[in-house]
C-alpha cells in the first residue's frame, strides 16, 4: 500500500450443521475491497476464535495458534497445529476483488444452538473498522448466522474459483513448501485465492 491508497480488507465468517462428534468443514476468509493491492504482510492479520462446544481437528497451513499475549514468530511458529482456541494467519499479496480462504475442521464436542465464535481482518489504516469483524455459527438457527459483522454482504451468487482442485490438496501442498520457505509459501496462498465476480 503506498501512498493514500489503502486497502479495506472485509471479513466473512462461516456456519456449518452437525451432530455430536462430527468433523464439520468452514471456510472463514477475507475479501480485499481496494482500492490499494494487500502487499505480504508478515503480522497476523486474520484471527479466528474457535466456537465454542467445538474443537479445531484440522488447521489451515498458514494459521498457527496466537493470542495477543503470544509474541508473534512466523519462522518458528507451529503452523497448522489443531486443538487451539485462537488461531492467527498470514496473508498474502491480495488484489482488490480476490477472496483468501482459511480452511478448519471443527469437531463438534457439545451440540450448542448458535454455537459461535469469531473472526476479524487487523491491518494497519484500514479505512472501515465496520467490516473488520464476523462470525463462525455451529448449528445456528438462523440460516444468516455467519455473516455476523461482517458488513456489506454479497448477493451477486457470490465468488468464482480460480481453479477446481479441492482446498485440501493446497493445504497439503501448502504444508510442503512453507517447510522450503516464504517463496514457495507465496506460491501455494496465490493457487488457494478467488476473485469476487
Amino acid at each position: 500500500m503506498t501512498g493514500d491508497q489503502l486497502a479495506d480488507l472485509r471479513a466473512e465468517g462461516a456456519t456449518a450443521s452437525g451432530e455430536k462428534d462430527d468433523v464439520v468443514q468452514v471456510q472463514p476468509s477475507f475479501t480485499n475491497l481496494g482500492p490499494a493491492m494487500l502487499e505480504y504482510y508478515g503480522e497476523p492479520v486474520f484471527r479466528v476464535t474457535i466456537p465454542e462446544g467445538t474443537t479445531a481437528v484440522e488447521v489451515s497451513f498458514d494459521c498457527q495458534p496466537y493470542t495477543s499475549d503470544d509474541e508473534w514468530d512466523q519462522w518458528n511458529a507451529k503452523w497448522g497445529e489443531p486443538g487451539a482456541r485462537e488461531y492467527a494467519c498470514l496473508a498474502t499479496e491480495t488484489p482488490k476483488g480476490v477472496k483468501n480462504l482459511y480452511n478448519f475442521g471443527l469437531r463438534i464436542d457439545d451440540v450448542v444452538a448458535d454455537a459461535s465464535g469469531a473472526v476479524s481482518v487487523r491491518l494497519a489504516g484500514d479505512p472501515n473498522s465496520e467490516n473488520d469483524s464476523a462470525k463462525i455459527v455451529i448449528n445456528p438457527t438462523n440460516a444468516g448466522g455467519g455473516n455476523g459483522d461482517g458488513g456489506t454482504g454479497g448477493g451477486d451468487g457470490g465468488p468464482l474459483p480460480v481453479t477446481g482442485a479441492s482446498t485440501g490438496l493446497y493445504a497439503g501442498i501448502g504444508g510442503l513448501l512453507l517447510a522450503a520457505g516464504i517463496g514457495g509459501y507465496l506460491l501455494a496462498k496465490r493457487r488457494r485465492t478467488r476473485f469476487v465476480a
